[in-house]
Formats: C-alpha cells, structure tokens, sequence
C-alpha cells in the first residue's frame, strides 16, 4: 500500500512539472520583428529528487520539469531572467512531499541557445501575477529590453518557447499572435498564441523586440489561448527587482 501511494504521488508531480498552468477580423499588419529575443531565452530545467526508507526498503525517485525564461538585465557577475512563478515554487511540491514523508530537494537551472548550462538563484516570486526572477551567475547573454507599452488590439505579437521541451543547440520555437485585450475579473492578458507545459515563462515581444509579456498558463479547453500578466504589471515587477 505505501509502495501504490509512492508511485500514485510521483504520478502527480510528474504531471504538475509537465503541464502549463491552466488559467483561466480586421487586424492591421505588421513586418517580421526587428530583433527576436533568441540570444536571451533560456529553458528552465526544475530538478526534483525524492527518496524515503520504510519497512519495505528505501526508495528513491527524480524528476525532471520544464520552463522558459528570458534575460532581463545584465550584471558584471551574471544575469537576472525572468520565468513563471510556479516554474521557481517549491513549497506546494514540498508540503506535499513532506506530508508523506518523503525527503524533498529541488534545485533550478537554465540552458541558453549555446547549450551552456547555469544554476539558477530564485531571487523573488510574485505569485498573484505568477512571474518569478532569477539571478544566473555566469550567464552573459543580450537581455530583453522593457516597454511598458500595451500592444494595441490586434497588434501581432511574438513568443519563443520551448514547448513540450521541444529546444536545443541553436534551436528554439518561434510562435506569433495577436494580443486579444484583458480578460476580466481576472486580470490576465490574453494572447493568441499556442502554449503547452514547457512554455511557461516565455516571453512575448512586440514587432521592436520589446518585452511586453510573459506566458504563463494557457486555457485546458483551448490551448491557442494563452494568458500573462498585464504588460504594466509586469513592467513595475521586473523594475523593482532589478533597480
């Protein structure tokens, strides 16, 4: 029986580490961007090691989730990129592993365009708009530039992803839509643009390359649908990080 509860938990985390969070005519044309964000995506790899000794023996299991992220400011020493918030959270995972009394550790790292790998520092989370900020020691990448300018209705926009993990070596997907309005009462903005798990945290740019959301989940009945932080709210989260 504590063998079945075991397996059944793994199951579960498994599938929160490969899923987005479910959230909640007539367009003008636009050229291809001027400058796509592919030098400063990263894809987010959340390690999670499991192990517990019964009766029955000792037992252990790792896991391995997916997200994406992108530079949003350089310093000297590394990089701060900007990733979901339930991408960076462990405490949900922990409680859960904790209850069952498991040991519980979790350790994030990213991997840029070049293949290079990073370990990653959670800086801050803000998890009412779902948005994370790490620091990345040693990454030394172009990093996104910040407009707090919302796209107008219809305006095409641009995100790089790595959906389902889909990434490699200079290689990321390049996905575009249209920034659809505000969905309220919840706050979100809404971007017609597919997303699956491995997505979240990636970034949306406008036609100049500017960062103007985030992804972070997508809708379950629909997932052409994709929902972000509204671009001022984001704005002032990755400003009063990073100044």
């Amino acid at each position: 029986m504590k063998k079945i509860i075991y397996m059944c938990f793994l199951f579960l985390l498994i599938l929160f580490l490969n899923s987005c969070a479910s959230g909640h005519n007539g367009f003008p044309n636009y050229s291809i961007p001027n400058i796509l964000p592919i030098d400063s995506f990263v894809k987010v790899e959340i390690h999670i090691s499991l192990s517990k000794c019964t009766e029955d023996g000792c037992f252990s299991q790792k896991a391995l989730g997916h997200g994406s992220g992108s530079i949003i400011s350089n310093l000297v020493s590394g990089s701060y990129v900007l990733t979901a918030g339930h991408v960076c959270e462990e405490n949900n995972l922990k409680e859960e592993a904790l209850k069952n009394k498991f040991d519980f550790v979790m350790s994030l790292e990213v991997v840029d365009i070049d293949g290079l790998r990073y370990s990653a520092k959670v800086v801050k989370i803000n998890s009412s708009l779902d948005t994370c900020i790490m620091f990345i020691k040693g990454l030394a990448k172009p990093s996104l530039r910040l407009k707090n300018i919302i796209p107008k209705m219809g305006e095409k926009v641009y995100n790089v992803a790595a959906p389902a993990a889909i990434f490699s070596t200079n290689m990321v997907p390049i996905l575009e839509g249209r920034y659809s309005g505000i969905l309220e009462p919840y706050g979100l903005a809404v971007y017609t643009i597919p997303a699956i798990g491995g997505s979240s945290g990636s970034p949306v740019v406008n036609n100049s390359g500017e960062l103007v959301g985030m992804i972070h989940s997508v809708h379950r009945l629909f997932p052409h649908v994709s929902f972000s932080p509204k671009t001022d709210d984001l704005y002032v989260f990755v400003y009063d990080v990073i100044n």
